[in-house]
């Protein structure tokens, strides 16, 4: 699974930090901090998907809101 650019792109979360891959987003700058991001399945990835139904998504903040 990769990151995926879109128009909407308005931060590039740890762009500078080489130990994490950049992961573009929409930063909504709402009061909870919301971000939308689009990923980009593999084959063998969309093949588990429908296989198992499941997507789990883990977020790390690092109890920042934005």
């Amino acid at each position: 699974m990769k990151a995926k650019e879109f128009p909407e792109v308005n931060l590039r979360i740890a762009e500078k930090q080489e130990e994490y891959m950049t992961l573009p987003v929409h930063h909504m700058k709402d009061d909870y901090g919301t971000v939308v991001c689009c990923m980009e399945l593999s084959a063998e990835e969309r093949k588990q998907v429908a296989e198992t139904g499941e997507i789990w998504v883990s977020f790390l903040t690092f109890n920042k809101a934005g």
